[in-house]
């Protein structure tokens, strides 16, 4: 693929802007330096880093900028040219601080460090939060695109294209160079105006986003102003009532009306003077109708005696949605502004069009012109500017204002949230399709949960029903009016730290903004409402420990024959912890627990003994709070200890994630529906809105397949393809444990409303001759303590507690519903065996590397070689290393037949199979032919073309200085240009 100097600046923008989420090394480096800190996700671009204070200075920016100094290079990689603070603000009535940082100082930024900081006198970090929202935000700063006559076809007239620019869509898998395609067909009743994504290598339109926030839940009035919250009708006539907000001219003077109405012109003379009072000029509202005279009204007044306008005099449907739209609008800005002073970007009066043609399902936020816009009544449809529908779509407005990257369920939540917290309704759009009609979104009833696929107001529902919930739930404890302020201050609040999706994150946000110090693990003053509230729309809190255990294993802590020792520091959680009672409880090879004593100041030394090759250790750490309850490390303490199988080497003899066939058997007797099925699963919801089939597979592994009772299909009721009879058997491969042990490990689910149906798990030595009864789970496990939201649960045992390991190894699930009396489902995913072994000899193996495009010293070259079973292609070993002088690297290895993989840092992997290693062999030749990955993700793409632009000119004799001459030039440009788009082997 040719590349041309705008493709290169809109590569270069999309890696200097984007990072994912902190590596294991930059978080073990923050833990060392202030144990308790957690880091919480959702996936790579969502998470939080929270839990207690880690940082401090003499003033907010100094905190953060001394957390960036310190710790963004070993969690993120190199700082981003350009990277600088966005903006700053208040918080919490100036209890927080919080700082966005990003590339090029733009707060339109897709990519984002969050920071936030208590203002206290040594100002503590205890939030950061990074969002990379991809193509959700429109490409500004790019100057040049494709143009048009480049472009691929899309599914649009041509004369709606307005603009075309080079772009990343990161909505997939994996970021993709597109041309980002603006069309408008500027039709006000059906407006459309949106992004296309298309693929600049296959033409493929990859997605859209609409830049028009439409709303389906829209109203309208009629009258002086419409009261209350139902739509103009002949049964809610309107009302006269005092206008805030109203723009006021008198000669050279303007003023606006206060909250009262009222207003004061000053220095006006003391002679007759014409004072117009205007909905077009008004504070935080400009309003245009496109039907009808504007509600403009100029009297002559004899200064000081006071003059009195009455707008809309004859209140009709087209002055009384302007008086609407002005008046509540105002009424929403102020609200917001109540609770969030520093609010950004709302301080300007927003242009408000009403009385405008069309459907009213058309009434939308603009997000393109940061318009309001309303319908007038007709063909059946109510006038569209009222109450909650104005206060739904300027919710859009603070959302857009305060992210502008916010995704669409997330928008129409938050909204939805402002319209419910300022009329302290749950019920949104009340009798939009006419009197008597009812809500069609209620709060108070919404069942929707997280992840939602629906649209997006019906995915909206997830976090408005959660916050609206949470209200409610402390509402119970301290009142009504005193939870909703509490809640109306958090709902404000949290969208400054620029979220931008729904997702538990949120929750986490909450919890930090509603914190009384500066531990948030040891609970906050509404924790439990806030918690029991997200819960029930599977927006779920933290568990927060009684006590909090950072514990760190050295390298190697498994090996045989040697003293180790693990660190722990102990820190409060929702207790005190009782430091004479710590105690590590160890059992070696079934042996009963015994508990000794660690000393009481941190950090901890917790001394190991040494231990056979072959032995299996159990153990957890425990200690008394000062209230007498015990705490464990891990948190099963003697239910779920630890597991330390010590040995010499480990190798994967089975890994399956089940995105492909291995080997598995089903076996059903007397089933009517449900058997084992592989595939991606449809969620089904019990009659009482608990989820029975899970609503994907198990979260933590690779791809959305797993083995579940009957597949079914989407919208199929919880009991249409559940276990009936049974039961049905899945049985796996066979595996080899012969002359050592293993570790097996799996993840599960089942949903059983009765709690009397087993999940079995059986294990066999004997190629399924014979089995032994592993585990039985009931569908009571699969339940947090105190939680309502059915998980994923993972086990792992030892193969020789339960059996003599051999070759002919295997594992199986049972399921059954028998008698047929209930709903029953149950899932298997991510199931691994990895093999123990004491080894006797192991013999050494020579690498000889021939790598192109390179004229440096080879000892400058780091390598990693990889031994791969050739049946299973599963790694037995990894080494890594620099290469010698003369391009040689020598690892140790048992001996054995492999597949070779060797990856060098600047080049593709190579593979050479059937590889003999044994002792005295000779050297294998890996030739590295293709140069150019910087970044070591075995492709050449944007990312290296990025970094290599960035350190241009720069000396080095890294990565990215690919033919190892010292400097960074264009040389080094030409080969990753020359193998650019480039996939090396798996």
């Amino acid at each position: 693929m040719r590349i041309g100097l705008s493709t290169i600046l809109a590569l270069m923008w999309f890696v200097v802007s984007s990072f994912g989420s902190p590596n294991a090394e930059g978080m073990a480096l923050l833990k060392a330096a202030y144990p308790g800190v957690q880091l919480s996700q959702t996936s790579p671009t969502d998470w939080r880093i929270w839990g207690r204070e880690f940082g401090s200075g003499i003033s907010p920016c100094a905190t953060a900028e001394g957390f960036i100094q310190e710790f963004y290079a070993p969690m993120f990689g190199p700082l981003p040219t350009g990277f600088g603070l966005i903006g700053s603000y208040t918080l919490m009535e100036g209890k927080f601080t919080v700082l966005h940082f990003g590339p090029g100082g733009s707060p339109l930024s897709t990519s984002v460090l969050t920071l936030l900081v208590r203002n206290l006198p040594h100002h503590p970090l205890v939030l950061v939060s990074g969002n990379f929202v991809g193509s959700q935000g429109p490409s500004r700063g790019l100057q040049e695109g494709p143009g048009v006559s480049a472009l691929p076809a899309i599914p649009y007239p041509a004369h709606w294209i307005e603009d075309a620019q080079f772009a990343i869509y990161a909505e997939g898998e994996e970021p993709r160079l597109a041309y980002q395609v603006l069309v408008d067909n500027r039709e006000w009743p059906h407006r459309v105006r949106r992004y296309i994504y298309v693929d600049v290598a296959t033409g493929e339109v990859l997605g859209e986003r609409n830049l028009v926030y439409h709303v389906d839940l829209p109203g309208s009035v009629i009258g002086w102003a419409t009261p209350g919250l139902l739509p103009d009708s002949y049964d809610n006539l309107p009302e006269l009532r005092v206008l805030p907000g109203v723009g006021v001219l008198g000669g050279d003077k303007r003023t606006w009306t206060g909250y009262d109405g009222s207003f004061l012109l000053n220095d006006v003379g003391t002679g007759p003077i014409d004072v117009t009072a205007s909905v077009l000029a008004g504070k935080w509202a400009r309003v245009q109708t496109w039907i009808g005279a504007s509600e403009v009204q100029t009297l002559t007044a004899m200064p000081p005696s006071p003059v009195v306008f009455e707008l809309n005099p004859f209140q009709t449907q087209y002055g009384t949605a302007q008086i609407n739209g002005l008046l509540h609008v105002t009424l929403a800005h102020d609200f917001v502004k109540s609770y969030a002073p520093n609010f950004p970007g709302i301080d300007i009066p927003i242009t408000v069009n009403v009385n405008l043609s069309g459907p009213c399902s058309d009434t939308d936020y603009s997000y393109v012109d940061q318009s309001l816009n309303f319908k007038r009544a007709s063909s059946g449809c109510i006038n569209t500017c009222y109450s909650t529908v104005i206060y739904h779509e300027y919710g859009h407005f603070c959302v857009d204002m305060a992210n502008p990257n916010a995704k669409r369920d997330y928008h129409e939540g938050m909204a939805d949230v402002l319209s419910a917290f300022l009329t302290n309704d749950p019920r949104l759009f009340l009798d939009f399709f006419g009197p008597g009609t009812g809500a069609v979104r209620n709060l108070e009833t919404a069942t929707e949960r997280y992840p939602s696929k629906a649209e997006e107001h019906t995915a909206g529902q997830v976090i408005a029903g959660a916050f609206w919930k949470a209200k409610q739930h402390l509402a119970q404890r301290i009142g009504d009016a005193e939870a909703l302020e509490v809640f109306r201050a958090l709902w404000a609040n949290s969208l400054l730290l620029r979220q931008p999706a729904v997702s538990p994150m949120v929750v986490i946000d909450l919890l930090v903004l509603d914190d009384d110090d500066t531990a948030v693990t040891n609970g906050t003053p509404h924790w439990e409402s806030i918690r029991s509230g997200f819960a029930e729309h599977n927006l779920n809190a933290p568990d927060l420990p009684l006590v909090n255990f950072d514990v760190t294993l050295p390298p190697q802590f498994d090996l045989p024959d040697a003293p180790h020792s693990a660190t722990v520091v102990v820190t409060p959680g929702l207790s005190d912890p009782d430091m004479n009672t710590l105690a590590l409880n160890l059992s070696v090879n079934g042996s009963t627990f015994v508990r000794i004593p660690l000393d009481m100041v941190n950090p901890v030394e917790v001394p190991f003994p040494p231990q056979a090759c072959g032995s299996v250790a159990k153990w957890y750490l425990s200690v008394d709070t000062v209230a007498g309850l015990p705490a464990y490390w891990p948190a099963g303490g003697p239910l779920a200890p630890a597991l330390t199988v010590y040995s010499q080497d480990t190798r994967t003899v089975l890994y399956d994630d089940f995105e492909s066939d291995l080997g598995w058997t089903v076996d059903s007797i007397d089933l009517t529906t449900g058997q084992w099925e592989r595939g991606a699963p449809w969620p089904t919801y019990y009659y009482d809105g608990s989820l029975a089939q899970p609503d994907g597979d198990f979260p933590y592994d690779e791809g959305t397949m797993c083995y579940v009772t009957g597949l079914g299909n989407a919208g199929d009721s919880p009991g249409a393809n559940d276990v009936d009879g049974g039961p049905t058997i899945l049985t796996s491969p066979r595996f080899d444990l012969s002359g050592a042990d293993g570790v097996i490990s799996f993840a599960t689910w089942l949903f059983n409303e009765d709690n009397d149906d087993y999940l079995t798990v059986k294990l066999s030595a004997d190629d399924g001759q014979t089995w032994v009864t592993v585990r039985q789970f009931l569908s009571g496990d699969y339940l947090p303590a105190g939680g309502s939201e059915r998980k994923w649960m993972q086990t792992v045992f030892v193969a020789s507690e339960y059996v003599s390991p051999s070759n002919q190894m295997r594992l199986r699930f049972e399921v059954a519903d028998n008698p047929n009396n209930s709903v029953t489902e149950a899932a298997v995913d991510a199931v691994k065996v990895v093999r123990f072994e004491c080894l006797s000899d192991e013999v050494t193996f020579t690498a000889r590397v021939e790598p192109t495009a390179y004229y440096g010293p080879l000892i400058n070259v780091t390598a990693t070689i990889e031994f791969r079973d050739p049946a299973s292609g599963l790694v037995i070993r990894a080494e890594s290393g620099r290469l010698t002088a003369d391009g040689t690297l020598s690892v140790h290895v048992p001996p054995g037949n492999y597949d070779i993989a060797l990856k060098g840092d600047r080049w593709l992997r190579e593979i050479v199979p059937g590889v003999l290693v044994i002792d005295g062999g000779d050297a294998t030749t890996f030739v590295l032919s293709l140069n150019g990955d910087v970044d070591g993700d075995n492709r050449v793409g944007v990312a290296d073309l990025t970094t290599v632009l960035l350190a241009f000119a720069q000396v080095s004799d890294g990565p990215v200085n690919l033919d190892g001459i010292g400097q960074v030039d264009m040389q080094d440009l030409a080969i990753v240009l020359g193998n650019y788009g480039r996939i090396g082997p798996d």
